[in-house]
């Protein structure tokens, strides 16, 4: 029988922030409501996703992740980032009489190997396929997720209503090896007034300590209380400059056009530099060699742990350049099919073969 909207299982351990868990729930929204798939989530930690969507009971179904072992599997089951569904519920998926459509949701990646494993099959010793899907910026990727919601409006966020025409509007969302206190030694020297809204955690305790809101030269800095998916997108997307960190809030300040700089989760031998690098040649391609040249600079001080006094000057000046090469960047995205449009011709065929 020819189906086009299966039923799909996710599954998702939460292990950086509320990375995974906003990936899995961002992607579990898009394969329901843009494509009307019956959609189950299944997470070890369900409370997150009433923290990150409020309204999720009206979409997409959460569940604990042990809900698992007493249901019937999915026709497609994604686990994200390798986390193995439950042993009971892999022998449940053996033995149907048409095996589900398994893939690994990985990590993004710009690298040549994600790009020659995506897609690839992986013959599990039970007899049952694993298929890889690494999310991306390339066209044979799989793509980065878009979507078809209205970002919520910020109107019960006061000090977004404060700002002045020529404030500076920065996030400062980051891993705690970044050299945020070199960072604002060099925001201290600015005389453009910037708001920095620093995202509550590690980096907001050291910068503000208990306080709300602190005041150093012409810098304000704001604590952001953690906020709704929704609403965090919203925010992204009236910033002039977003420090970011892991995917899915790369994802956004690329898809919104908003000039940021990346930080990576660190990994031994700095590994993840050539992640960076491998983003930044396709992010770069296309820009100027001035400003190529700057924002390698900045990106590899940065992923280091590291800032050269007088880098944020040098950033300031070359924003308006970097605020137009990132919305040719993000339009360029925008003009191709999303994470879910690869994901649902890829399974279908699948299913349908």
């Amino acid at each position: 029988m020819f189906c086009l909207q299966p039923s799909l299982d996710i599954f998702c351990r939460v292990i950086d922030n509320f990375g995974d868990g906003g990936v899995c729930w961002r992607f579990a929204q898009r394969m329901q409501e843009g494509f009307g798939w019956s959609v189950r989530l299944f997470i070890d930690q369900p409370s997150l996703i009433d923290a990150l969507a409020p309204q999720h009971k009206l979409y997409a179904q959460v569940r604990p992740w042990e809900a698992a072992t007493a249901l019937e599997p999915a026709q497609v089951v994604v686990e994200a980032f390798g986390c193995d569904p439950p042993s009971s519920y892999i022998a449940a998926m053996a033995n149907k009489n048409i095996p589900p459509v398994w893939i690994n949701l990985e990590y993004f990646s710009a690298e040549q190997f994600a790009l020659d494993c995506h897609g690839l099959p992986s013959p599990q010793r039970n007899g049952l396929m694993k298929y890889f899907f690494f999310p991306g910026v390339h066209p044979q990727s799989g793509g980065l997720l878009t979507s078809q919601k209205k970002i919520s409006a910020l109107s019960d966020l006061p000090f977004m209503q404060e700002i002045t025409a020529d404030t500076l509007v920065c996030l400062m969302f980051c891993y705690p090896y970044a050299p945020v206190e070199e960072l604002m030694e060099d925001l201290r020297a600015s005389l453009q007034p910037i708001l920095l809204l620093v995202a509550e955690g590690e980096v907001a305790n050291l910068l503000l300590g208990s306080k709300k809101t602190h005041q150093t030269g012409s810098a304000t800095l704001q604590r952001l209380d953690f906020l709704p998916q929704s609403s965090f997108d919203h925010l992204l997307a009236r910033c002039d400059l977003a420090f970011v960190r892991g995917e899915d809030s790369l994802a956004r300040a690329l898809l919104a056009g908003v000039p940021h700089i990346w930080n990576i989760y660190a990994q031994t031998q700095e590994t993840h530099l050539l992640k960076l690098h491998a983003f930044l040649d396709w992010f770069l391609k296309k820009a100027p060699d001035d400003l190529a040249v700057l924002n390698r600079q900045i990106h590899q001080a940065w992923n280091r742990g590291t800032w050269p006094k007088g880098s944020f000057p040098k950033l300031l000046e070359a924003l308006p350049a970097l605020g137009q090469h990132s919305k040719k960047m993000g339009l360029e995205l925008l003009q191709t099919p999303d994470l879910g449009e690869r994901f649902s011709e890829f399974v279908l065929k699948k299913l349908n073969s």
